[in-house]
């Protein structure tokens, strides 16, 4: 067990190459276009803005609510499912560098989610404007924001990790991956809000980690104060997810370079 952690520890820090295999993606998948990863920011702008017109008019939600919630709800799903799905590949796309060279495996897994997070780096841009047009003011809370982002981090890794070597070992588990991240969407609370289907939670958000996650960054940055709940589910998954990722790669983790 010491070794399987010393060796997870040493793939979270060689920090100078997974940082340089996620920009190297970012940089390869815009190559020669003129704005870049902005076009991710533009894309979800426009979505935000078609979708908050015509669905706080459907739901009777006043846009002053409605348009700050819909940014940050897509751009915290966007980052959670993107984690998840990218994930499936994490291993199998770094094949020809894990056969070749005495790399942590770990390395590959921290290279998605570094992707991943430069992305949303790009995309919270879409929530400058909003803050200034319908004039969000910072309160006590909003810094626990950060902290949500960080329990995600630390749980999108051992996600991308664990979701990795099974989807090497089962090829057909990408696909079922993708429709239950799709389905989930619609399931958790991103075009929608809680307070539109009463004041008790129900029993399917209760168990919908995205949700929880989601309310950690989403709150906070709308001067609201997220559920207790949302914190014990938060660091309840983090510490069980952890042990069952560790659990896993001790047994896969000599048999991965036979399976991608």
């Amino acid at each position: 067990m010491k070794d399987v952690l010393l060796e997870i520890g040493a793939g979270l820090m060689n920090w100078r190459l997974w940082w340089t295999l996620s920009w190297f993606d970012l940089k390869s998948r815009y190559r020669r276009s003129v704005i870049g990863p902005f076009w991710l920011t533009l894309s979800m702008g426009l979505t935000v803005m078609m979708l908050g017109t015509v669905y706080s008019y459907i739901l009777g939600t006043p846009h002053t609510a409605y348009i700050p919630h819909l940014s940050l709800g897509f751009i915290v799903w966007t980052m959670m499912s993107m984690m998840i799905v990218d994930g499936c590949r994490a291993f199998m796309e770094a094949a020809p560098i894990i056969k070749q060279r005495p790399v942590p495996v770990i390395v590959f897994a921290m290279r998605v989610v570094n992707r991943n997070l430069l992305f949303t780096a790009h995309n919270f841009l879409v929530f400058v404007p909003v803050v200034f047009y319908y004039k969000i003011v910072p309160t006590w809370v909003t810094p626990l924001a950060l902290v949500g982002l960080f329990l995600i981090t630390i749980n999108g890794i051992w996600i991308v990790i664990s979701i990795g070597i099974v989807c090497a070992r089962y090829r057909d588990i990408p696909q079922l991956v993708l429709s239950l991240v799709q389905m989930a969407f619609f399931l958790t609370p991103v075009i929608w809000g809680v307070q539109e289907i009463g004041n008790e939670i129900p029993l399917f958000l209760q168990l919908n980690l995205f949700y929880h996650f989601m309310e950690l960054v989403r709150a906070p940055l709308l001067g609201m104060e997220p559920r207790m709940l949302s914190w014990y589910v938060a660091i309840a998954t983090t510490v069980i997810g952890w042990i069952f990722t560790v659990l896993l790669y001790r047994v896969a983790r000599r048999r991965l370079v036979f399976w991608i």
